[in-house]
């Protein structure tokens, strides 16, 4: 499809109303929504990819190491579509066996409306204008939403289909190394999305085992492939093979159609299970005799046993570097505003109860950096403002939580004398997200 610019919306200031203004009409390139100021570095896919500024590398200071691991960030230009388009009609009205998704579930993923994302047809990619001014109906909201809708069995299955079509593509032979990318994870979740509503819900459960399941869904996309036909889940008049490799698609094609259950459940126990098996020596030697399936069950007990053990820590350590990465690049790379606080405190206090403390640190380090280097703007005063009113609302029965909130606040209010916002459209901010003075 292709987009045209009509109108600009402008806030007017006094009343907190916008004006919608009407504009030369023309067509939106993908391009315009990259700054041109920042090093561009090439595309992966639909995404711009850009190199992170040397200014981050400041900021970041004794997290340089873990910079260092990521040196580019991919951007994708996208525009939200608040109304659900009319090329999914069909799927709307559609008749399901079994009830999935239900009623409900569909309501949820029509209100979120959609996304249209700046990617040219596959065929259309070495045209100039239009690999420019081609976007493509993105459905990523929905797909949450559905996928969340899943029983556990069929978010497994999910899991390892995608581990094997990964780790098989890309281990395997030059012939299929070299076009690893061409089999998706849009492809496996479009699979399982029609395994989910053209199965009923005891097929996952009851009738067959992991391995069985696994089977006959790779049987299944290797049809497509061969085929060179793999329907799109909400249009349904949209292939998603359309002018794919067709050559390559049936040679992969019959190769997942030649998979077996013997073959898989090996692949698992020696690729997938062994792996998890090292975090220690005495259950990796459990996989050395599992000629039964007792003793296969025994194994895949023990591993199971100490990942549950070592995951809590894990994903403690893993959070906290993850937060402070975040939160140091996002904020040195698009500063703060008032909405942008209200929704990072809100939200990260939803994800893990001390990742307000991550952000709020790095918005005192990237104001005191303002601060030094460029002017204090009003609109980092009133960010400022809006952690001291924040805090107030915070309400936590844990001790150090709260000890860290009152210290803000008599920090923010206290030294700096500072406890409201004073921009207008700040203070209209807030009042829309329900930020008061306790």
């Amino acid at each position: 499809m292709y987009l045209e610019s009509a109108y600009v919306l402008t806030e007017d200031v006094h009343c907190g109303m916008y004006q919608a203004v009407l504009c030369d009409r023309r067509l939106r390139e993908t391009h315009d929504f990259i700054n041109p100021g920042h090093p561009l570095i090439g595309m992966h896919g639909p995404a711009f990819v850009q190199t992170l500024s040397d200014h981050l590398h400041d900021v970041v200071g004794t997290l340089k190491c873990l910079i260092g691991m990521v040196r580019s960030i991919d951007f994708v230009p996208s525009i939200r579509c608040l109304s659900w388009p009319s090329q999914t009609a069909e799927w709307l009205t559609r008749q399901r066996k079994y009830g999935w998704p239900d009623s409900a579930t569909i309501d949820r993923v029509t209100s979120n409306g959609c996304d249209v994302v700046g990617v040219a047809h596959r065929q259309c990619r070495q045209h100039e204008w239009m690999n420019k001014h081609q976007w493509r109906l993105s459905f990523s909201r929905a797909e949450i939403v559905l996928i969340n809708s899943w029983i556990p069995e069929q978010q497994i299955v999910y899991h390892m289909l995608r581990v094997f079509v990964k780790s098989w593509l890309s281990s395997s032979s030059d012939e299929f190394a070299d076009r690893a990318d061409t089999l998706k994870n849009y492809h496996i979740k479009t699979l399982m999305l029609w395994a989910c509503e053209l199965r009923p819900r005891s097929w996952w459960t009851e009738d067959k085992n992991l391995v069985e399941i696994c089977v006959e869904l790779l049987h299944r996309i290797g049809d497509w492939l061969i085929n060179a036909h793999c329907e799109h889940y909400f249009i349904s008049n949209c292939n998603l093979l359309d002018g794919s490799d067709n050559s390559y698609n049936q040679l992969i094609g019959h190769y997942l159609r030649s998979v077996t259950s013997k073959f898989l459940a090996r692949w698992y126990i020696d690729t997938y299970v062994r792996k998890c098996a090292e975090l220690g020596v005495n259950v990796s030697r459990l996989f050395d005799d599992i000629s039964t399936k007792a003793l296969l069950q025994s194994a895949v007990t023990a591993v199971s046993d100490i990942r549950r053990q070592t995951m809590s820590i894990h994903n403690s350590s893993y959070i906290n570097v993850e937060l402070e990465y975040i939160s140091l690049m996002r904020v040195s790379l698009f500063s703060l505003s008032v909405l942008s606080t209200c929704r990072w405190l809100t939200e990260l206090a939803q994800l893990y109860r001390f990742a307000p403390i991550y952000f709020v640190s790095v918005a005192f380090l990237h104001v005191a950096i303002k601060t030094t280097k460029d002017s204090l703007t009003d609109e980092l005063l009133d960010v400022l403002a809006t952690i001291y009113r924040l805090a107030g609302q915070v309400s936590t029965t844990d001790e150090d939580l709260k000890c860290f909130y009152e210290s803000v606040r008599r920090f923010i209010g206290d030294v700096l004398g500072i406890r409201s916002v004073r921009c207008a459209k700040n203070v209209r901010c807030e009042r829309r997200l329900g930020v008061h003075e306790q």
